[in-house]
């Protein structure tokens, strides 16, 4: 593929006992011949896992189950999970599909956090649902996160360090533990404000896991 003109995706991808993505991929170029990508494959600390190549005519869809890819990467918050990157030439469209227990959750790119563009998520806690937050560094230098949680007049914060191409999974609810509401059985919506400290560009996203037995548990996404 032709590097002046190569574009390319970021997306958070997991696989495990309850939940498996696919990467969805329409091509819709009008140039004669086929559209082929690269996908790589990287894990928490920024190790190239895997790598794989579509190619796929105009018009035909494709859905890639991409446990197939995963095999060695590392779990943490009790899922196996990595960033994808994806390069590609030709006009088309990329989706996630998350597919947990009996639900299933379309996933875009992770919304863009960079030092000149800060991000705002609403999040939820309670006994019934735990938000957790999925963060892929587009860099290839170490990104460092901020994390403020806004709820009444508190603002406690946390800082997230993700290794160059690497990801991180971090359960806010345990990381946020000791400025929680201690009473569990009430629901508390708040928001998460990011910020980057110094250079680099990352992708985040809010996730929920509603837990349950093995059979049950699910994720969804959120917004």
């Amino acid at each position: 593929m032709a590097s002046d003109s190569q574009h390319v995706k970021h997306f958070w991808v997991a696989s495990g006992s309850f939940i498996e993505s696919y990467l969805l991929w329409l091509p819709w170029s009008k140039d004669a011949g086929a559209s082929t990508a690269l996908l790589s494959f990287y894990d928490a600390d920024g190790s190239l896992v895997n790598e794989a190549e579509l190619t796929s005519k105009a018009g035909n869809p494709t859905a890639l189950e991409v446990g197939q890819f995963l095999g060695s990467c590392k779990l943490e918050s009790g899922i196996r999970h990595a960033h994808l990157m994806v390069r590609y030439t030709k006009p088309c469209w990329w989706g996630c599909r998350l597919i947990s227990g009996a639900s299933a959750s379309m996933l875009g790119e992770p919304e863009i956090i960079s030092g000149e563009r800060t991000g705002f998520m609403p999040v939820v806690f309670s006994s019934s649902r735990h938000p957790l937050l999925c963060v892929v560094n587009h860099s290839q230098e170490e990104a460092r996160l901020r994390c403020q949680l806004f709820f009444g007049a508190r603002i406690p914060e946390t800082e997230l360090l993700i290794s160059p191409l690497g990801v991180r999974l971090l359960a806010l609810d345990v990381e946020f533990e000791t400025s929680l509401p201690k009473d569990s059985a009430k629901t508390l919506r708040a928001y998460l404000r990011f910020g980057m400290h110094g250079g680099g560009v990352v992708g985040a996203q809010v996730l929920e896991l509603y837990p349950g037995s093995k059979k049950e548990e699910f994720l969804s996404a959120v917004g």
